[in-house]
């Protein structure tokens, strides 16, 4: 039969941070190891253990009775002498703490000698078995030790849980985030840690509120995340950038919060914003970047639609044939079509707006030129055609998640703000556009620094 060697098989030492009570904290400290022996501190019985070195050593595979005894009354290590062989109630006791599997000898039972079945927990006869050594802590019965245990345990737990309550007691006199913080440093395994972060907590928010900056709030959500403050932080700090009315700090809400309650609101806001800036350039460009960087705002029509009348004047002239203005806009229509084609797939459908707004002004201002009817006429046209259905299909579905007040737009509010950095960083169509928007950048930049 195999035994066990190794002691970390043998009882179980919660590791956990958070104990779930005193007795748990009491019960982590109750075995101490010392390299071949084991003390229960509950009971006082030191367990020594060399089964490897003494079987495989000497070659044996079991020894008599009167080997085992000898070894064990002639033992003198770790600084005691007074080892012995276990009597058949420290075996039970043993059989409750570690998982042996091996018959092992134990003191005369009614004058016979046996050994003890760690598995059946009952007594065996035979000649030859393993053996353990154990020392201090001697009793008369099984009852006995359990009793010594729970006596001991029950100690212990009182005794930790007056000093963890005083050392609270004190923190809650002081009631400041250093009292508390010192606390959960100090006692950090302790049950009453939730009572004591929670008070912190409470304390730590406060000084935020103090501050009402979103740097406060920020630093605040940052070093204590998931607490129940942390819903009307974020709501202050989206307030905050609400009194600013900024395109970036809109954008910087939405990238730095994208889950949070008020990201709907934020992303129709930075939609609006983003419109009235496009508006009050007010040129084909400034109205193209807005199409192209928020092709699921619902300023997009509005947007085309602006851009539709200036492009009728455009490309409108009594001085230039329809011919060349024909071919003028389709060269511009598929230049902006090639974008469309060279970006990436999130890209794709604000390019595709634009194209077919200008595909819809070539039908309407030129429909019998020669250049709209061999395009219109062409694989190049059928195939953005089906292209732009399926953009468009995307752009709607979009555009009801943002109405519906159930959907979550984390995914959505992700591919805006990438699709705002992409388009104003590498492909721009309105220098004016760019510039307000760096503008507003920097303005946001220095907000942030400002409230550190």
């Amino acid at each position: 039969m195999k035994i066990i060697i190794m002691l970390s098989m043998f009882f179980v030492v919660t590791g956990n941070t958070w104990a779930s009570s005193y007795t748990d904290m009491v019960e982590s400290k109750r075995f101490e190891r010392n390299k071949s022996v084991v003390l229960d501190t509950f009971s006082g019985i030191t367990i020594y253990k060399r089964y490897k070195d003494f079987y495989y050593n000497n070659g044996w595979n079991h020894a008599s009775y009167d080997t085992a005894q000898h070894y064990c009354e002639s033992l003198d290590s770790h600084g005691h002498s007074d080892w012995r062989l276990p009597s058949i109630d420290e075996a039970r006791y043993l059989s409750d703490i570690f998982d042996w599997t091996a018959n092992l000898w134990i003191l005369p039972v009614d004058n016979k000698l046996k050994a003890f079945d760690y598995e059946a927990r009952t007594t065996v006869g035979g000649s030859g078995f393993y053996f353990t050594c154990i020392r201090g802590g001697k009793y008369g019965s099984y009852d006995e030790i359990k009793n010594k245990i729970k006596k001991t345990l029950t100690s212990k737990v009182q005794s930790l849980s007056k000093k963890h309550q005083a050392a609270f007691k004190n923190a809650k006199r002081k009631d400041s985030i250093e009292s508390y913080k010192t606390f959960l440093l100090e006692y950090a395994d302790s049950p009453i840690v939730g009572e004591a972060r929670e008070l912190l907590l409470e304390l730590e928010y406060e000084k935020a509120k103090e501050s009402n900056s979103i740097n406060g709030y920020s630093l605040f959500i940052n070093n204590y995340p998931g607490s129940k403050q942390s819903p009307d932080a974020i709501k202050k700090i989206y307030q905050l950038t609400q009194d600013e009315n900024n395109i970036a700090g809109y954008q910087w809400f939405l990238k730095t919060h994208p889950d949070a309650k008020q990201s709907r609101e934020a992303l129709q806001n930075l939609h609006k914003r983003a419109f009235e800036l496009a508006d009050d350039i007010g040129t084909i460009a400034s109205y193209n970047d807005f199409v192209i960087a928020y092709p699921f705002a619902e300023q997009v029509e509005q947007a085309n639609k602006e851009a539709y009348a200036l492009e009728e004047d455009e490309y409108s002239s009594f001085f230039t044939s329809d011919a060349k203005l024909s071919r003028a806009l389709l060269v511009r229509s598929k230049q902006i079509e090639r974008k469309a084609r060279d970006g990436s797939r999130a890209q794709r459908p604000g390019y595709m707006l634009v194209v077919n707004r200008m595909n819809e002004l070539l039908q309407e201002q030129f429909p019998a030129e020669e250049a709209t009817l061999r395009y219109l006429e062409s694989e190049e046209f059928k195939s953005f055609y089906r292209d732009f259905k399926r953009a468009l299909n995307r752009i709607e579905r979009k555009l009801a998640d943002i109405r519906s007040n159930t959907s979550n737009l984390t995914s959505l509010i992700n591919e805006q703000t990438r699709l705002m950095d992409n388009h104003f960083e590498k492909a721009v169509e309105s220098r004016e556009m760019s510039a307000e928007l760096t503008k507003q950048h920097r303005f946001w930049e220095r907000y942030l620094a400002k409230n550190e």
